[in-house]
């Protein structure tokens, strides 16, 4: 009975224990996100910067101009809505500044300005077809049947059971002496 009393005790302490350690894995990015990387001067561009603190008040720029602040959401996103200042063209360096969830942080990207740098690329040939019929797929790994083994375990676990009640129902036979 004592055994019985231990081992349900130990069961309810491991099952209310608390998790090790609850955090994201793996740890999310620090980035900025932009809606479109090539565009005209005067254009909007939309800037997405993650793993902000909640709350915290971001700045956004575009090289050494800064033009305007947004709070980030619960989900640590700040999102911002950049009209490209007149005046600007080729690479720009876009940034957003504020605090982060280990301190200040800083996230960059570049997007192009410009009429004739966003002119579109043209469509890649289409690759020829193989007579490779797996087509660079991954190779296999392990076993593809498991059903063997399934029903091993199964019958080892039913001669567990049966062998425990045996033994169950012999300790509980009077004794004759």
């Amino acid at each position: 009975m004592l055994k019985r009393v231990i081992a349900v005790v130990v069961v309810a302490v491991g099952l209310s224990a608390a998790p090790a350690a609850a955090q994201q894995y793996p740890p999310a990015p620090n980035q900025l996100a932009v809606s479109d990387t090539c565009v005209p001067a005067g254009a909007q561009v939309t800037l997405s910067a993650s793993t902000f603190t909640p709350g915290s008040t971001v700045s956004f720029s575009v090289g050494e101009q800064q033009l305007g602040t947004a709070v980030a959401a619960d989900n640590g996103v700040a999102t911002f809505v950049l009209t490209v200042p007149a005046g600007t063209s080729g690479d720009a360096q876009v940034a957003a500044t504020g605090e982060g969830t280990g301190g200040p942080l800083t996230v960059e990207s570049v997007i192009t300005v410009g009429d004739d740098e966003c002119a579109p690329a043209p469509a890649p040939a289409a690759p020829a077809p193989s007579d490779d019929a797996g087509g660079g797929a991954l190779p296999e790994t392990g076993s593809e049947s498991t059903v063997p083994l399934f029903r091993i375990g199964l019958a080892l676990a039913a001669a567990g059971g049966l062998l425990l009640a045996l033994t169950a129902k012999r300790r509980r036979l009077p004794r004759t002496a």
